[in-house]
């Protein structure tokens, strides 16, 4: 009797110290604390935030509401495991199937946190998009190294045997990571806006898009145009109105099937005009510089204005887009104009 008994107590003394831990003979591994309830505390305080966001009609409501629907696919995740996690027969996958529960519930909680901070309580600070990722990577890199710690991975010797590997990839990275801190300071400094125009070199067109990369510019041809980051931080650039303004004019011109069809196959040798509204021309443009395609229309450029023409696919007329760098009555000259261009290359 006293030798079962004492057999009792060291089985049972085992289990607290012995937590997904397999040794020979044994069947299945105990599973790891799920942290479950820690989940779910986190994924209520989301859900209030998910609520407020959606009481005052947040702009990042629908982002959010996504985010919370990925936290409760996380909670459920680790639900299972606490439920059904002694199946599993290796303490490497119990580990894993853990861990990849508590990611996906910290990245839906995250998300929801960073998204209400930036685009609901500061929302009207328009802060740029291109932080609020920053400041999720940074979580996520802090998170994973509190992961890692947590379970037992000595970050100290992992990052002295990686040292050589991580100066490789810093070294190969340069020019990504110019692009990303180039793209911050373009948005934090406000140099230009999503929604401005601006003229980088040659290129004129709107900014749509400043993303960790590049930045897009939809020009009035209907081409977007994308320019890393670095560049765009090297190059000068001109902001030609800011978002709301009105930096050019577009207008309508009535034409038939026949005159829209020539105008879009004209070429270079068809502009006989040496001067618009004053100015000497120094450029005229029917294909597009790359990689010499059609534009379908016609550019004509100078030192303080530009005009462009082409043909509707809708409509029976013909639509010139026209910008001056002086002032209202020289851009009203440059559209007069620039119908007396296209008329005597239609003509000719």
């Amino acid at each position: 009797m006293h030798r079962i008994a004492t057999a009792g107590r060291c089985r049972a003394s085992r289990g607290p110290y012995n937590r997904g831990v397999s040794r020979p003979g044994t069947i299945a591994v105990m599973p790891f604390e799920s942290h479950l309830n820690d989940a779910l505390l986190f994924a209520l305080v989301a859900l209030a935030l998910v609520l407020i966001a959606l009481a005052v009609r947040s702009p990042a409501r629908q982002a959010m509401l996504a985010m919370l629907i990925v936290t409760a696919a996380g909670v459920l995740g680790l639900w299972s495991y606490e439920r059904f996690g002694a199946l599993i027969r290796s303490a490497t996958g119990s580990l894993l199937a853990r861990e990849a529960g508590l990611a996906v519930v910290t990245f839906g909680v995250l998300q929801i946190f960073i998204l209400f901070l930036f685009q609901t309580l500061l929302a009207h600070r328009r802060i740029p998009r291109i932080l609020n990722d920053f400041v999720f990577a940074l979580s996520l890199i802090g998170y994973a190294i509190y992961r890692l710690n947590a379970v037992g991975v000595n970050l100290a010797s992992l990052i002295t045997t990686s040292a050589l590997v991580t100066g490789a990839l810093a070294f190969s990275a340069q020019e990504t990571l110019g692009n990303l801190w180039g793209g911050i300071a373009l948005q934090l400094e406000k140099t230009c806006r999503i929604g401005d125009w601006v003229r980088i070199d040659s290129i004129t067109g709107q900014v749509v898009g400043i993303r960790w990369r590049y930045m897009a510019i939809a020009t009035i041809l209907n081409e977007t145009i994308v320019i890393p980051n670095s560049m765009v931080m090297k190059n000068r650039i001109t902001v030609v109105a800011r978002r709301g303004d009105e930096p050019y004019r577009r207008v309508d011109t009535p034409a038939t099937p026949e005159q829209k069809a020539a105008l879009g196959a004209l070429s270079e040798s068809d502009i006989t005009a040496t001067e618009l509204a004053g100015d000497p021309i120094t450029g005229i443009l029917t294909k597009a510089p790359g990689n010499g395609a059609p534009i379908g229309g016609l550019k004509v450029t100078t030192a303080t204005g530009w005009f462009a023409a082409r043909p509707s696919g809708t409509e029976d007329v013909y639509k010139v887009y026209a910008e001056s760098f002086k002032g209202p009555e020289h851009l009203a000259r440059i559209q007069e104009e620039a119908r007396d261009v296209v008329a005597a290359a239609l003509n000719g």
